[in-house]
């Protein structure tokens, strides 16, 4: 009998360590930003309208917007920028810049903010003008069931050419994330 008792213990807390390593949320992590970028730095590069460039073609500058967040999920807006930076600086976009003309930058109102916190970066910017924008925008579904929730994020990024308005290109990014158990366990 005492031994049935210590079994059916050790079994319920095998199951309880196990349903604690399940995630119990569906907010975005970092990994999936890192993710979304790695996959728009692809499209971006495989795209026709920057594989006709050349490094002797003129440069594009490229303002980042920050993402617009029309998600169920709160994501702060240093995380909205954190996305676009991480966009701006992977190794693939930083190559394909290269490789293509292209320099993206953070817009002028941004980067007046960051002027007033960082000395060093008082002179940053002056000598640039956008050429193109790039537009990001996150929304999601969110799914609940018996087992848990399912978010599904989808990521649209766009580059517009300000001197007609024109979509030069555009790309997106989806992650689904799981979250198992309630949320006040």
């Amino acid at each position: 009998m005492r031994l049935g008792w210590l079994l059916g213990i050790m079994v319920s807390a095998l199951l309880a360590g196990c349903v604690t390593n399940q995630p119990r949320s569906t907010r975005l992590t970092n990994v999936d930003f890192e993710d979304l970028a790695a996959t728009i730095a692809r499209q971006l590069r495989a795209s026709d309208v920057i594989n006709e460039r050349s490094p002797a073609d003129e440069i594009w500058t490229i303002a980042m917007a920050r993402v617009e967040n029309l998600s169920g999920d709160f994501i702060p807006e240093s995380e909205q920028w954190w996305l676009m930076e991480r966009v701006r600086s992977s190794l693939p976009i930083r190559t394909l810049s290269e490789e293509h003309a292209l320099r993206l930058v953070i817009p002028v109102e941004r980067l007046t903010r960051l002027r007033g916190r960082s000395p060093e970066l008082e002179q940053a910017g002056f000598d640039r003008t956008p050429t193109h924008r790039m537009d990001a925008t996150i929304r999601s579904i969110a799914r609940v069931g018996d087992s848990g929730r399912t978010d599904f994020y989808s990521t649209e990024f766009s580059l517009i050419d300000l001197s007609d308005g024109e979509v030069k290109w555009s790309g997106a990014g989806e992650i689904k994330r799981v979250a198992f158990g309630r949320s006040w366990d």
